[in-house]
């Protein structure tokens, strides 16, 4: 029972902990300073370490399949900083930051099995909490005047629409209205068109996907309706908003075709050829972590986490990503097979995954990914398909 509360309370405190990290992160694009880059960096190390010292006080742990493939494309990721960083100072800098993404997704795990009720209920209630802090400063940042812009500033509305996905362990139909509206009107406002896709699935991903063993097929067709009836009215609305407001996100989807993603269509062009033209050492094992903007083939990254791993790790280090999100897409089957009330939230995370993962990078700047590695590991911690090692 002694070992039961540790473990809770590791978890708990833990997350707490990697909350307020990531939204300082996420503070830090909003200012020139911000919290520095040098306290981040601290922040990482000590995360690092007390995963670590989590581990240590386990007895035997739980190996998936995802886990083992994370270990090994992360390993090999580490192969790659030592590739392109000959500095002690950059080598230890980006081997922690690329293992932030890793040590997490270890802990969720090894420890989500274990927790009980009452801790995975504090645990949604710190992400619903978390998420209405984070749009809070989000916002506060959008709707300034005299903002400091930057690409990590607006691309902040990840982290707020990963949050958004504790909607799917919410119970509270209040909340959740607030909710869809605030993410909603943050995701329309920022322009973003990839976070607008996202949000889409998001929202819908309950309606099509209701695999509750009751739920009546006269009842999930209601539910359909009245969304198409509410998106409807709601694209009516947007529509004269963005007349008034000068909000340009149905403009930017009209013109997707002649921008050409924000010049992300020539960006995937010129890594494609870089990689093309590359040995073939190159081209099997990669060219070092952060390669693309190391070797000035785009401004920063090639804004595609699979051009990105493959030029970066090369084909074997592409095979081992793809690997990690076949095994991943795999526990799709299982949940639903199962009518786990999880497959939901599994299936809106994988998507929202994918799609930010082929317009946007998740995987090389780890950030708001750790979010969605969680709600990965609810799933696949609730299927039990694994194997104790002692």
């Amino acid at each position: 029972m002694r070992e039961k509360r540790t473990i809770d309370k590791l978890f708990l405190f833990f997350i707490i902990f990697l909350d307020i990290y990531l939204f300082l992160q996420m503070n830090s694009y909003f200012n020139m300073g911000g919290i520095g880059e040098k306290n981040l960096l601290l922040i990482r190390i000590i995360l690092i370490v007390y995963v670590t010292f989590g581990l240590l006080l386990k007895r035997k742990i739980l190996i998936s399949r995802p886990l083992k493939i994370a270990t090994f494309f992360w390993a090999y990721s580490l192969i790659g900083v030592l590739i392109s960083y000959g500095n002690v100072v950059d080598l230890v800098k980006n081997f922690v930051t690329i293992s932030v993404w890793f040590f997490s997704f270890l802990f969720f795990l090894v420890f989500i099995p274990e927790i009980q009720q009452i801790t995975l209920n504090r645990v949604i209630k710190v992400g619903i909490i978390s998420f209405f802090i984070y749009s809070g400063r989000f916002a506060l940042w959008l709707f300034s005047e005299n903002r400091y812009w930057s690409a990590g500033g607006i691309n902040s509305i990840y982290y707020c629409l990963a949050l958004f996905l504790f909607i799917y362990l919410s119970k509270n139909k209040i909340i959740n209205m607030i909710m869809i509206i605030t993410i909603s009107l943050l995701t329309i406002v920022s322009a973003k068109r990839t976070a607008f896709i996202v949000l889409v699935i998001c929202i819908i991903g309950p309606v099509i996907f209701l695999t509750e063993k009751k739920q009546k097929v006269a009842k999930r067709i209601k539910m359909i309706i009245i969304l198409a009836i509410a998106s409807c009215i709601l694209g009516v609305f947007l529509q004269h908003v963005s007349k008034t407001m000068n909000i340009t996100i149905f403009e930017r989807f009209s013109t997707l075709q002649e921008d050409g993603g924000s010049g992300r269509v020539d960006t995937y062009e010129l890594v494609w050829k870089a990689f093309k033209n590359s040995t073939v050492i190159e081209q099997i094992f990669g060219h070092g972590f952060n390669a693309v903007f190391l070797d000035k083939v785009s401004v920063s990254s090639a804004h595609n986490d699979f051009l990105e791993v493959l030029y970066d790790f090369g084909i074997l280090g592409f095979f081992m990503y793809i690997l990690l999100m076949i095994s991943f897409c795999q526990y799709t089957v299982i949940l639903y097979k199962k009518r786990s009330n999880l497959f939901s939230i599994y299936i809106a995370t994988l998507c929202s995954y994918i799609i930010i993962s082929m317009a946007s990078h998740l995987i090389i700047y780890p950030t708001y990914i750790v979010f969605l590695l969680l709600f990965i590991s609810f799933g696949i911690s609730e299927t039990r398909v694994s194997r104790s090692v002692y």
